[in-house]
């Protein structure tokens, strides 16, 4: 068991209580690409039978409330993504937010479980985060508000 580490973009690890994925955002979303996420997938899916799960995307879900009804290609992938999954969180970084989407939730249900978004800081402003505390039975979140 990993006390301490980080997560690689493209990794599936456990560190200490917790399984996260990260999920790379592809240039191309080619079989290559979709053969990794598959893997993380059932690297994840292996972990979570004992410990919660964490996945970390770039973009909401396709309609979700965390993207105030975004749409996009890739945000269709990203609701593909969790659909097969099913973790029980998700990290969401950003939508590139125009004035209709800039409502969105920061915290919603999403497929069985609990996503996030931090939201997006535009240039000279403080930097949009979230901090979680996810332990096996609960979580608490906090965010820096829009």
């Amino acid at each position: 068991m990993d006390d301490l580490g980080a997560v690689q973009d493209g990794q599936t690890r456990r560190i200490g209580d917790l399984a996260i994925t990260t999920i790379p955002w592809p240039v191309v979303p080619d079989t290559t690409w979709r053969g990794l996420v598959d893997r993380l997938i059932e690297q994840g899916q292996a972990l979570s039978a004992t410990i919660p799960w964490l996945i970390l995307i770039h973009e909401p879900p396709n309609d979700s409330r965390l993207g105030a009804g975004y749409k996009s290609e890739r945000a269709e992938l990203t609701s593909e993504i969790i659909s097969n999954a099913e973790p029980d969180y998700a990290l969401f970084a950003h939508i590139h937010q125009t004035p209709e989407y800039a409502s969105g939730d920061w915290i919603s249900p999403i497929q069985g479980g609990i996503g996030f978004q931090a939201g997006q800081a535009e240039r000279g402003v403080k930097p949009q985060y979230i901090v979680l505390d996810i332990k096996p039975g609960g979580w608490q979140a906090d965010h820096s508000h829009f």
